[in-house]
Formats: structure tokens, C-alpha cells, sequence
């Protein structure tokens, strides 16, 4: 989600050095989200909800609430990552090198699915394992298929029950 700016610029910076990379239910960069239908209303208009001067906290502990998500995360630290996710990352995809793991469930109503599969498109080495059930925060159920190739990148794996 906004963790994937992160996670592929590091990616991108390390190139080769880095074994494997992996991003959750990632937004696209908006150079790519141009190219298509651009980034949907409700990313912009949700930026500009917590950009927002005395409403933006209030508007991020909100949503946090919704979420059941309160104490996992600060509203301070939701209000930084959705510029970060709206403005250009600094970096072409195609340019990360490493190897690519994208996951997204496939009843995300956060973040639609087709931005996982269209970075996938844009990255040289990505792969896409989309998990049948779950909404955004799915990951949960799917800890170990997902940090298993990141901690033994070397090891075989094992069969995984998604789908393509």
C-alpha cells in the first residue's frame, strides 16, 4: 500500500545488491497511473482531506478507527505517506532492477487490483501472486507465503494456493 514508494526505491537504489523485494496492495506511482485512468478521486481527495489545517489528524485517526487499525499506526504517520504516494517518486519502475514480489487480494476496495498488476507490468522482474479472498489488509493471513521468500530468498518454496 504506501509502503510500496518505500520498498521499490530501495529496491531501485540496491539494484543487483538486493535479492528480493516485495510490495503489498501497492498504489501506483503516478507517472505510471497517468499513462491509464490516473489515480482514482479518493486518493486525491482523501490527500486533500489530511493536508487539510485542523482537520487533518482528526480525519487520519478516523479512518484508522474504520479500519480497526487504531494503535497499529499514527495518524501523523498515514497523513505523511499519501503525498508520498500521490507525488512522483523520484524513480522510473522499470529501473528496479532487483527481483519483485507484488501480492494484492483480489476484493481490495481500497486499492484496486489493476494498480498491482500494471506495476507488475512496468517492473522487469516482478511477479504477482494475487490471493483469492481477502480486502487490503489480507496480508495478515498470508504472513509467511509473503516474508518467507524475503527471509531464505535461496530456499525453495513452497506451493502457493493463488492464483495469477
Amino acid at each position: 500500500s504506501a509502503g510500496a514508494p518505500y520498498a521499490l526505491g530501495c529496491a531501485r537504489a540496491l539494484g543487483e545488491r538486493l535479492a528480493a523485494a516485495t510490495a503489498v496492495s501497492p498504489l501506483l506511482p503516478p507517472s505510471v497511473a497517468r499513462r491509464g485512468r490516473g489515480l482514482p478521486l479518493r486518493y486525491t481527495a482523501t490527500l486533500a482531506a489530511f493536508s487539510a489545517p485542523g482537520i487533518g489528524t482528526a480525519a487520519a485517526e478516523a479512518a484508522l478507527r474504520a479500519f480497526g487499525l487504531r494503535g497499529t499506526t499514527s495518524p501523523r504517520a498515514m497523513i505523511d505517506d499519501y503525498p508520498v504516494c500521490c507525488r512522483p517518486w523520484g524513480f522510473e519502475v522499470g529501473d528496479v532492477r532487483a527481483p519483485v514480489e507484488l501480492w494484492h487480494a483480489r476484493r481490495d476496495r481500497l486499492v484496486p487490483v489493476d494498480h498491482a498488476r500494471r506495476l507488475a507490468a512496468e517492473l522487469p522482474r516482478a511477479s504477482l501472486r494475487l490471493a483469492p479472498s481477502g480486502g487490503h489488509f489480507f496480508l495478515r493471513s498470508y504472513l509467511p507465503e509473503i516474508l518467507g521468500p524475503l527471509a531464505a530468498p535461496g530456499a525453495a518454496r513452497p506451493p502457493l494456493r493463488l492464483a495469477a
